[in-house]
């Protein structure tokens, strides 16, 4: 866990440094708060500061990003590095995993979930982020511990959690009432329920997606 954040944000356009830096400022443990426009600037702060936290917007070529990571770490092995990402392919998320990022930040989440990912990374966990936009898992796990994480996020109940696992595996209302028991019309007003709350993020398609593009099953 990291007790006191020294934080770098990384960004070339100015008004979104200042958008980050207003979240970053309610974070847990944040001490102080840097900003760069380009990765010279970066490098040049990380060398003249004892920043612990690099929160990094990828709009750079991948060749770019892997050697400026690659150089942060050999300098800072414990560097805890978020990246901030327009991409949504598995195999970019897992080859930046491999580097040592410790989150990954898809650029349509909110402020909630940005801020989300300094406090998971600063108490040392490593951050999916929640619009499914590039989670992983380990290669040696298909328990996916970051699907458990959807729960706690829409904040569903335990029966509209059984709903969404049967929804996202494409079952029916008839299905799931057969499956848990229920009337057909519980069914119905659990589905309801859970689908108020995935719909008020607008993240329900970006959860379907995500499920089939990376051939994940969530256990029912």
């Amino acid at each position: 866990m990291i007790p006191l954040v020294k934080l770098l944000v990384v960004h070339s356009h100015p008004l979104f440094c200042d958008r980050f830096c207003e979240v970053f400022i309610k974070a847990k443990g944040i001490s102080e708060i840097h900003k760069a426009s380009t990765a010279a600037d970066a490098q040049e702060l990380l060398n003249s500061l004892k920043v612990n936290m690099l929160f990094l917007f990828d709009l750079l070529e991948d060749s770019e990003i892997i050697q400026f990571i690659r150089k942060v770490k050999t300098n800072c092995a414990d560097m805890a590095i978020i990246l901030y990402t327009m991409r949504r392919d598995i195999s970019y998320t897992k080859k930046m995993k491999k580097l040592g990022v410790k989150g990954f930040v898809h650029a349509s989440a909110n402020n909630k979930i940005i801020k989300r990912s300094i406090d998971d990374v600063a108490e040392g966990n490593f951050h999916y982020c929640p619009v499914f936009s590039g989670l992983i898992a380990d290669d040696d796990k298909k328990e996916d511990a970051n699907l458990k994480d959807v729960k706690a996020y829409f904040d569903f109940t335990d029966q509209e959690w059984e709903v969404f696992k049967l929804k996202v595996n494409r079952k029916s209302l008839k299905e799931i009432a057969a499956k848990m028991g229920w009337q057909v019309s519980s069914a119905k007003k659990y589905s309801s329920k859970m689908l108020q709350k995935v719909k008020a993020t607008n993240e329900y398609k970006d959860v379907i997606d995500f499920v089939w593009k990376t051939g994940y099953s969530v256990e029912v």
